[in-house]
């Protein structure tokens, strides 16, 4: 497999996750579902698209699949997801302004922050409710949730080694 293949077929992977993803999150709120739910299926989905992907990888290449490259396989699926995640989320903001951000964050003040300066409160809001830090929370999640999965898939699908290659 050629590093350009490798390089499409996670692509493919980390876009299939988000795609999938994005159609939980507009239809689980349709059916009155939590975002709880919402966030354990995005795991599930972003699980099982690592395992696809390196089973896809497995069939495809004739290098054998150990621990470290299943973990990194894991992790770029995890970034693209998040990445292009992240980038709907900012032309989401960038659309409805961080008006309707600020008005979440300060409906939700009981919950963030209690007691307290308003100002510093405010602080948090304003750093919190950028456009920009929101999309790179949003690639860093993908990619802790990422290291979690990549190492259970990674563990799953490695191959043994074989004892001829051991010296």
């Amino acid at each position: 497999m050629t590093s350009k293949e490798k390089n499409l077929m996670i692509l493919k992977y980390g876009v299939y996750t988000f795609v999938i993803v994005l159609c939980f999150s507009v239809m689980l709120p349709l059916i009155g579902a939590s975002m709880a739910l919402s966030q354990n299926l995005m795991m599930v989905v972003l699980g099982a698209e690592i395992f696809f992907c390196c089973k896809e990888y497995k069939e495809k290449s004739e290098e054998s699949l150990d621990f470290k490259n299943a973990f990194f396989l894991g992790m770029k699926v995890s970034f693209v997801a998040g990445l292009v995640n992240s980038l709907l989320v900012l032309v989401i903001i960038l659309a409805i302004g961080n008006t309707a951000i600020e008005e979440a964050m300060y409906k939700s003040k009981s919950l963030i922050y209690k007691g307290g300066d308003d100002a510093v409160f405010k602080q948090i809001v304003d750093l919190v409710s950028n456009p920009v830090t929101i999309s790179v929370f949003t690639i860093i999640l993908y990619l802790v949730i990422g290291v979690f999965l990549s190492i259970l898939v990674a563990l799953f699908v490695k191959e043994p080694h074989s004892a001829g290659n051991e010296k």
